[in-house]
């Protein structure tokens, strides 16, 4: 069993696949709880609790989650972190202060999830780029300029490749992974819109880690409640999930760290990965790790005109 990816005619992403999930993960003597997404023993976890407290019976909102692949997407647009954005090539963003590149972060790609937000997207595909001089080993995010946003969309203009990139010096994050998707339904903010008897049966559960992370997936992921780790914007509505200003909450994009000990950390990798620090196999490896802060999330919110409005949060 080389994948647990399925490729389904109706979507242009692979798609996780879980009854192979099922398989691998069900014999596990692995404690199940909240986890912060990014391999499939992640979405494994949650949904198999919501499943044994019997979510389905309370209203829901859909969302597309992602979990991750190693290497570059059958199709360059697609959803993913690092490589080669999806971007024309005659164009690549540069701060105004200085005048310098900004490096590319990841881009998330929505024509599988059009169903998913009740409104319309200016582009296809929104890519994320950050500041020169903001990667380390953290991604810190302070002022409105440490993240560049562009929407494009899919289409014959000529993108960049890594030959060009190379000749241009300008680069993208030190690691190079796909979305896999997997569609899911949120149900309310942990405390917000969320039934009271599944808050009730989450405070009741035994020995449950992390509950508040069980009724909104915190994962990269497009639609759905986000879970908010401090308080939200200060004007965000809850009932709407948006602003005063009109902005939207589309989705949001979370700290990678995959799941260590267990099979197919990501998607297309059987051999499980070590929790120890200081090896080159391991969850804290160069390029097996993007830290947004301390685990930390961003958050996506499109204004009226299409912009993008962004908020970090973290631990």
């Amino acid at each position: 069993m080389y994948s647990i990816i399925l490729e389904q005619p109706d979507k242009q992403h692979p798609v996780l696949d879980n009854k192979k999930c099922e398989m691998m993960f069900e014999n596990l003597q692995q404690e199940l709880d909240g986890e912060t997404i990014g391999s499939p023993f992640d979405i494994y976890s949650v949904e198999t609790i919501r499943k044994r407290l019997e979510f389905d019976k309370y209203p829901a909102h859909p969302a597309d989650v992602f979990v991750w692949g190693e290497g570059e997407p059958a199709k360059p647009y697609l959803t993913k972190i690092g490589g080669v954005p999806y971007y024309p090539r005659e164009f690549w963003p540069h701060t105004e202060d200085d005048d310098k590149p900004y490096i590319f972060l990841a881009q998330i790609c929505f024509v599988d999830s059009k169903d998913v937000l009740p409104f319309s997207m200016p582009g296809d595909v929104l890519l994320f780029f950050m500041k020169h001089d903001l990667y380390k080993h953290y991604l810190v995010s302070d002022e409105p300029d440490d993240l560049y946003f562009q929407w494009v969309r899919i289409g014959d203009q000529t993108t960049w490749n890594q030959q060009a990139m190379r000749e241009h010096g300008f680069r993208s994050v030190e690691m190079s992974y796909f979305g896999v998707i997997h569609r899911t339904q949120d149900y309310g903010e942990y405390g917000y819109r969320c039934p009271a008897e599944i808050m009730k049966k989450l405070d009741e559960t035994p020995s449950l880690g992390r509950s508040y992370l069980i009724p909104a997936m915190s994962g990269t992921k497009i639609g759905g409640f986000p879970y908010f780790i401090q308080n939200g914007p200060g004007d965000y509505n809850a009932e709407t999930r948006d602003c005063n200003d009109g902005a939207r909450y589309i989705g949001q994009f979370v700290s990678l760290q995959f799941a260590s000990g267990v099979p197919f950390p990501w998607c297309n990798r059987e051999q499980p990965i070590s929790h120890e620090f200081n090896t080159n196999d391991s969850i804290y490896a160069k390029g097996k790790s993007l830290m947004i802060d301390d685990m930390g999330s961003i958050y996506l919110f499109m204004m009226p005109d299409g912009q993008i409005a962004w908020l970090d949060e973290c631990y």
